[in-house]
């Protein structure tokens, strides 16, 4: 391949796999619609410059392989460029397809499982990086400690976020079977996605396959603790290293929560060593645990690494990100695109300030959250919070699922006892916002996987100011 062509750019994973082609030498042009922070400046630092609107023509003379995103607008029926490629005869693959092969024959340690997976990925190639391995990697959200979403490394190991989520529209294969993993890490089994997997039958098959696929010299990193982990490793003849929750294996103990918390690393119940972390929650030793039985066990860094590299990993990016200054009144925004996340966001911040009042400003903004089979997680969701305001969810992909209002979450939510406000807009949130926070008393978190309407870099302002 010398020239590809990549159709959606601007979506995380694209733009990611995209800079590895490019760093091979591969020329690399793309479209898309208005892009946004921050993947347009991670395009322009890469240099990459793509078409704003989709055209035949921009597509190049010279492109040999085209790579198609998944968003609704690049179905052929709507999106001319996209039928221009298909008809072209040329090669087109989705962007797990291609980076399978532009990994080459790197060692693959591919992360899965319902909920944190990009912290996880981030945390693993951060530490490899800070031992001087130059790893590749492929990472869904921005890490604060890496300068791209993906690098094309040259040590011969590849931290790949795996998603089980189909790879295009064309490709109905889960992303993650592309990967050939040598290891996998599963968090969990709880059921998401549940536009395209209506029952957790249908959400662990994926799972299921990729575990039947692995040799018995592959590696399973499972969490003891993790929805269906248990039954879902029954279906592996690799080697199964546990972790958190487990007696044999890798676990945290002796915790000591704070600015900076600090625990023991154990291994079969023996403390190894101490770490810390600037991090906030329990999930959060949990996945040092899970990144502690991964390169540990593989032997990837020293144990002196490991711990240097965890106390040096800044995060995530909208991961419960404090977004005010120290001193200030504490603004979090967590990436709330699940119920797993969404929970052990508001319990993160229920166990880390349990005498402070919690207002949590909530946009429904996937298709699992405003299902109308899963309004069971609303009578929990929420416990412990001391009000909600709920933005109405946008109306995207309606016709994809038995998509609910945001009136009807509010009734649910309002029903376990918890005060709740309906706003409709991102000005219309500004004003039902208390116009101060104390700096000592309260904590508003905000848990998103959209941006309310544009209405996030004011709220930050006012409480920042």
């Amino acid at each position: 391949m010398k020239h590809i062509h990549f159709i959606g750019i601007g979506g995380v994973g694209m733009s990611a796999v995209a800079h590895i082609a490019q760093q091979q030498g591969i020329t690399v042009s793309g479209s898309d619609g208005p892009l946004y922070p921050p993947v347009s400046n991670l395009l322009t630092e890469y240099g990459i410059e793509p078409m704003v609107g989709y055209a035949a023509e921009n597509i190049s003379a010279t492109v040999d392989c085209f790579v198609i995103g998944k968003s609704a607008n690049l179905l052929p029926e709507v999106n001319e460029e996209v039928r221009t490629a298909l008809a072209s005869g040329i090669r087109v693959a989705s962007y797990p397809e291609l980076l399978n092969e532009l990994l080459g024959e790197r060692q693959r340690f591919v992360i899965t499982g319902s909920f944190g997976k990009s912290s996880i990925t981030a945390l693993a190639t951060h530490i490899l990086q800070q031992a001087g391995k130059d790893p590749s990697y492929l990472v869904g959200a921005q890490a604060l400690n890496l300068s791209s979403g993906g690098h094309f490394g040259t040590g011969n190991i590849a931290v790949v976020e795996g998603d089980e989520y189909p790879s295009a529209h064309f490709d109905n294969c889960p992303k993650f079977l592309h990967y050939h993993p040598t290891a996998v890490l599963l968090t969990s089994g709880e059921h998401d996605h549940v536009n395209v997997y209506p029952t957790l039958t249908d959400y662990h098959r994926p799972f299921i396959t990729l575990l039947e696929s692995l040799p018995e010299s592959a590696l399973v990193i499972a969490c003891a603790e993790g929805a269906h982990v248990t039954e879902l490793v029954q279906h592996t003849k690799a080697q199964v290293i546990w972790y958190a929750g487990h007696s044999s294996g890798w676990g945290i103990s002796d915790v000591l929560q704070g600015e900076i918390t600090t625990a023991n690393l154990t291994k079969d119940g023996v403390v190894v060593a101490e770490v810390s972390t600037t991090q906030l929650g329990l999930h959060v030793l949990q996945n040092i645990a899970g990144v502690a039985a991964l390169l540990l066990t593989t032997e990837s860094v020293t144990l002196d690494e490991f711990c240097k590299g965890v106390a040096s990993f800044m995060g995530v990016r909208r991961r419960l990100e404090r977004k005010t200054d120290l001193g200030k009144p504490a603004v979090y925004e967590d990436f709330g695109s699940s119920h797993p996340k969404l929970r052990a966001g508001v319990r993160t911040m229920r166990e880390y300030f349990p005498n402070k009042r919690l207002l949590v400003v909530f946009e429904p903004y996937t298709f699992s959250l405003r299902n109308q089979t899963m309004l069971h997680w609303y009578d929990t969701l929420f416990a412990g919070c001391d009000e909600v305001i709920i933005l109405d969810p946008p109306n995207h992909g309606a016709q994809t699922h038995q998509q609910v209002s945001g009136g009807v979450i509010a009734e649910r939510v309002m029903s376990t006892g918890i005060p709740v406000r309906l706003v409709t807009t991102g000005e219309e949130l500004l004003q039902q916002l208390p116009q101060e926070l104390s700096a000592t008393n309260d904590i508003l978190l905000i848990e998103t996987a959209g941006n309310l309407q544009g209405a996030i870099p004011e709220i930050v302002r006012r409480f920042n100011s």
